[in-house]
């Protein structure tokens, strides 16, 4: 299926044409084909979020303004933002378009999608810490690992090499593995 950005609305005296214009091609796209993601620019020339966009879209509420939360420029570049964290190092996430630079924010990951490793591995996010404690789970052992003032909790299959407590070790996973969402934790 392809997806198509469907852009309407707009600063000009023309803005509820461009939004009637823009519903009678939605409903006009073979559906089976194209998966349509409206996105409206207000009165105000702020974008507004595909969701609520849809609900413009269908005569369900107003465009007047823009979202104060939502980056179109963020949210059209694609799916992973630099983040530079509070321990003093930089990694990429995915993200949920609603972050703007210098706001708080919060990376999600899952303890299973980190892996420890001796040393930092090109292309992946590379954070250096202590293992503070391990905990043998049977078919698995977590192993709380120490990065500034946060500890993260890893798991690692039964099978791979055990990790110590006091040990360096470099927690890494793929950009694609987390997510950036606004606001802090």
């Amino acid at each position: 299926m392809t997806r198509v950005i469907l852009i309407f609305g707009g600063r000009s005296a023309e803005h509820e044409v461009s939004i009637l214009s823009a519903r009678s091609v939605a409903n006009a796209a073979p559906k089976e084909r194209l998966e349509i993601v409206p996105v409206c620019m207000a009165k105000d020339g702020r974008f507004i979020d595909p969701d609520r966009s849809a609900r413009i879209l269908a005569g369900d509420e107003k465009s007047d303004r823009g979202d104060d939360d939502f980056s179109f420029e963020t949210w059209l570049r694609g799916a992973e933002a630099d983040i530079a964290l509070d321990i003093g190092e930089r990694v990429v996430a995915r993200h949920d378009g609603k972050a703007r630079s210098g706001d708080a924010t919060t990376l999600a990951l899952r303890p299973e999608d980190l892996e420890l490793a001796a040393e930092a591995q090109p292309g992946m996010n590379n954070i250096r810490g202590t293992v503070v404690r391990a905990n043998y789970l049977g078919a698995a052992t977590n192993a709380g690992v120490r990065v500034g003032e946060t500890t993260l909790v890893v798991s690692i299959p039964r099978g791979r090499d055990v990790v110590k407590e006091g040990e360096p070790v470099v927690v890494r996973w793929r950009p694609s593995a987390g997510i950036m969402l606004a606001g802090g934790s």
